[in-house]
């Protein structure tokens, strides 16, 4: 099962495994808080 989401607050509570994809390019693929704590780094924002 695939869940394509921009809430990090879903992806968080749904998912153990998250796959962080930007401009069709694979960035990240590891357990989700991982994914996501890399993510709102490279957005600047915790």
């Amino acid at each position: 099962v695939f869940l394509v989401s921009h809430s990090m607050g879903s992806i968080a509570d749904t998912c153990e495994r998250t796959i962080w994809i930007h401009r069709g390019e694979l960035r990240m693929d590891g357990p989700t808080e991982e994914v996501l704590e890399e993510y709102q780094d490279s957005r600047g924002r915790r």
